[in-house]
């Protein structure tokens, strides 16, 4: 399911471009990371799921990736 709810909402993402957390207990990691690389999603590991933010949301110069997880500024 985690896969199939962005494909699915492909125009509504690409429209509208909301931040997302998705779970990625029971996913191919790799199909998702895919699909949001092609919408233009960065991505961040966040425990064991994935924080996914647009490469144009302002609010990326305020996350980083850091060995102990994400740093929020």
């Amino acid at each position: 399911m985690e896969l199939d709810v962005p494909r699915g909402a492909g125009a509504v993402l690409e429209r509208h471009r909301p931040a997302m957390l998705i779970e990625m207990i029971k996913s191919d990691r790799g199909a998702i990371e895919t699909l949001l690389t092609g919408l233009r999603y960065r991505q961040f590991a966040y425990v064991i799921d994935t924080l996914a933010i647009h490469e144009s949301d302002p609010i990326l110069q305020h996350i980083q990736q850091t060995d102990g997880g994400l740093a929020i500024s």
